[in-house]
């Protein structure tokens, strides 16, 4: 059967995975074998065993690097010459076939 697992922030410790409310959207929810795939990539770490996990990094979830992705916003960022060509033909609008 397939379970639910509660998601919390990078800093959450076991007290807050205690305190945690599934009602109120303090965090969120992944099935076990995202969370499973996710723990083997280092994308969480377990706060409570087959229940709560933690993300080990901070995602952004809007910016540059949420469109694009860290490595290339970071490029772009520091002004690399192939970032900028590569950031152009990512964010230019698809051109609708006929």
């Amino acid at each position: 059967m397939r379970r639910n697992i509660c998601i919390l922030e990078t800093g959450a410790t076991a007290d807050d995975a205690m305190r945690r409310a599934c009602t109120n959207r303090s965090h969120f929810h992944a099935r076990s074998g995202e969370v499973i795939e996710g723990i083997r990539a280092g994308k969480f770490a377990w706060v409570i065993p087959g229940e709560v996990a933690k993300l080990t990094r901070t995602y952004s979830v809007r910016g540059l690097s949420a469109r694009v992705g860290a490595p290339l916003a970071e490029q772009v960022r520091s002004g690399q010459p192939w970032a900028l060509v590569a950031l152009e033909q990512v964010l230019r609008p698809h051109a609708q076939s006929k």
